[in-house]
């Protein structure tokens, strides 16, 4: 019987050290189990998260791109009437040119008459100077014979009334 007690007795000490490393697993076992729950919840949480996340992102782009193409729109829109501003102004410069060309041109042309004109004048003011000078040498001419004229007019004048007389009488 001293052998089954102390058989048992060492049967039961290791039992007991058996439920003790057991309990000792148990709790070790039940700290990774809320371990594990606490990970698995908060990577389902995380998931949940990022899905969320994922969501308001798409959101977001969604609106951003929305909103990229009302300004990419108002943009062309702004573009478009730059262009045509551009166009006209270009076509207007083009204008300019010509008409400047043909300004020119009609310049040189009121140039070159004016020219000719102010030729012309000059050889009329000239010819008529040398008139002038001529009427004027004239002039002094006759100014010169008038009094000789004048005295043959007299002398003719007394001539007549004298013949006058002659005939009177």
């Amino acid at each position: 019987m001293y052998l089954e007690h102390s058989s048992w007795e060492r049967h039961r000490e290791r039992l007991a050290a058996e439920a003790k490393l057991f309990e000792q697993v148990q709790v070790k076992l039940q700290e990774e189990k809320v371990a594990f729950d606490k990970e698995k919840k908060s990577e389902e949480w995380g998931l949940k998260g990022l899905k969320l996340k994922l969501q308001a992102s798409e959101d977001s782009l969604a609106e951003e791109r929305r909103k990229w193409r009302v300004t990419c729109e108002n943009d062309n829109k702004k573009m478009y009437v730059m262009r045509t501003k551009i166009s006209n102004l270009v076509a207007h410069v083009e204008e300019l040119k010509k008409s400047e060309a043909d300004y020119k041109e009609k310049y040189e042309e009121a140039k070159s008459h004016r020219e000719r004109v102010e030729v012309d004048l000059s050889a009329q003011i000239i010819s008529k100077d040398r008139d002038l000078a001529g009427k004027d040498a004239k002039i002094a001419e006759f100014k010169h014979r008038l009094p000789e004229a004048l005295k043959g007019l007299e002398e003719e004048k007394q001539k007549t009334e004298s013949l006058e007389i002659d005939l009177i009488t």
